[in-house]
């Protein structure tokens, strides 16, 4: 487990700027979830979802920081 989150981690820190932070943290809280939570799939992508929409939301809405977009014109 700690192999799998350090390479996540590490994937995450690539992706982030290229893919913006909702799909790269999106795509990091999955990975985590299901391999290192012993989640199912269904339950690792909505709870993903939700957490890395909250923490958009959190971040760009309430205290204003900017975040990469990458893909999604957020």
């Amino acid at each position: 487990k700690v192999w799998i989150t350090l390479a996540a981690l590490v994937a995450v820190a690539f992706a982030l700027e290229p893919l913006g932070f909702v799909v790269a943290g999106t795509l990091f809280l999955i990975v985590l979830l299901r391999f290192c939570g012993g989640v199912r799939w269904p339950v690792a992508a909505v709870g993903a979802l939700v957490l890395t929409f909250s923490a958009w939301y959190f971040f760009v809405a309430a205290l204003g920081v900017a975040l990469p977009r990458g893909v999604l014109p957020l």
